[in-house]
């Protein structure tokens, strides 16, 4: 939202953007995470979520998306949410950190078209970058982000919060 004239020579302090495809949010509002089995101590899935969400909700909306292999997220303990980076980091670092767990952690078992290897829910279905124009900035922020925290891989993130579905 830009500002723009208003009535009376006031003014309007937000419009639509002019081009919402070309256009970013440059205040970055999302937040890394990874799914965890409990039992296991696998991680089976990494996602970014908008700094609206909460663990919670992120939990449950994965709850509710079901496959072969039984819920993506698990209640009663069986698996953990993880936030692994803070609120607010910038979109591009965000959707790279998301591919960078994709890619090195191994979690990736179809795309959303087939819905995975027969029919699972637990694992990632697209990947954290899907636009081969902006893929490579993406990985650029991402590594320049990790490089500043000593990583050189997302699956190195250290847990922020955690959160488990009762």
């Amino acid at each position: 939202m830009l500002p723009i004239p208003g009535i009376n020579g006031t003014f309007n302090t937000f419009r639509e953007v002019l081009n919402p495809l070309a256009w970013i949010d440059p205040y970055g509002l999302d937040w890394n995470y990874r799914l965890r089995d409990a039992a296991t101590g696998q991680v089976y899935y990494h996602g970014r979520a908008s700094d609206n969400d909460t663990l919670e909700g992120v939990a449950s909306r994965h709850g509710g998306t079901v496959g072969s292999d039984g819920a993506r997220m698990r209640s009663g303990g069986q698996d953990v949410i993880e936030q692994v980076t803070s609120k607010g980091t910038a979109t591009d670092v965000a959707r790279g950190i998301e591919q960078g767990g994709i890619v090195d952690g191994g979690t990736k078992t179809g795309t959303r078209s087939c819905n995975g290897v027969a029919g699972k829910a637990r694992g990632n279905k697209i990947a954290g970058s899907s636009n081969p124009k902006k893929a490579s900035a993406h990985k650029k922020a991402a590594d320049a982000h990790l490089s500043a925290l000593g990583h050189t891989s997302a699956t190195q993130l250290p847990t922020l919060a955690t959160h488990t579905r009762q």
